[in-house]
């Protein structure tokens, strides 16, 4: 398979995001460089404690989350020229990566809490945010494509390590998170620096039971079967880590 790769900045960050997908089940929004921007970038630069308008899991008042992102990824102008890749074959998106000086961003569930995620010196860490690929990507090993551009990235702004979330070796799962499993990373090269529960999360029980539909239920069931992990560990993510020098 053939894939295009386009780079997705501050300036009209919204290319993308009205391009067909390929698959658009399961979790088919998760393939979009917008999508839960919030999740990577806080509402502000530096996130105020007392100020709900600076925290980044606040609800826009509006309810229009679709804007908040696209404010957001503007937000970031000046401060960085590109903060998301995409793929694409034929036209439809596959796949999108994001990427942050991580003096930029915030924690994502499974990372560090606020209070310990940039670590000095931020700017020598490249932090990978939202990754998903669809399913069919896997087979063409597209995520190690992704990281490959990655690494070339932060070669490029000089930063010595990217470090990223790891979910379990259960795809949909990670799908659900925007988040590479470990084995794709470890496939790449990174190591485990950390290790962290996300069994508050209840996602991979809701999976299970049906909850996030037939479509969901059928490769969730199949994909833990064939990782071979228990429960408890395909819950487990890690903090992950690729040293450039």
């Amino acid at each position: 398979m053939t894939y295009m790769f386009d780079w997705v900045g501050p300036r009209a960050p919204e290319a993308w995001d009205r391009v067909p997908l390929r698959t658009p089940e399961p979790y088919g929004d998760h393939l979009r460089p917008l999508y839960n921007l919030h999740q990577d970038v806080a509402c502000a630069p530096e996130p105020d404690a007392t100020d709900p308008a600076t925290d980044p899991a606040s609800v826009p008042a509006d309810g229009d989350w679709r804007g908040l992102w696209v404010d957001l990824a503007a937000s970031l102008a000046g401060r960085l020229e590109r903060f998301a890749l995409v793929a694409a074959e034929e036209d439809h998106v596959v796949g999108q990566l994001r990427l942050f000086p991580k003096s930029c961003t915030h924690p994502r569930p499974g990372a560090w809490d606020s209070d310990t995620h940039h670590q000095a010196p931020d700017e020598e860490v490249l932090w990978l945010g939202a990754a998903a690929v669809d399913m069919p990507a896997y087979e063409d090993r597209l995520p190690l494509h992704l990281l490959a551009y990655a690494i070339d990235e932060a070669r490029r702004l000089g930063c010595t390590r990217l470090q990223a979330v790891a979910w379990s070796d259960v795809p949909v799962y990670a799908l659900w998170a925007q988040s590479f499993p470990w084995m794709v990373y470890e496939a790449a090269g990174f190591r485990r620096i950390s290790e962290t529960d996300g069994s508050h999360l209840q996602a991979l029980p809701d999976m299970l039971a049906g909850h996030h539909g037939a479509v969901v239920h059928e490769l969730v069931t199949t994909q833990l079967a064939h990782s071979g992990l228990t429960m408890a560990t395909a819950e487990n993510l890690a903090v992950v880590e690729f040293c450039l020098s």
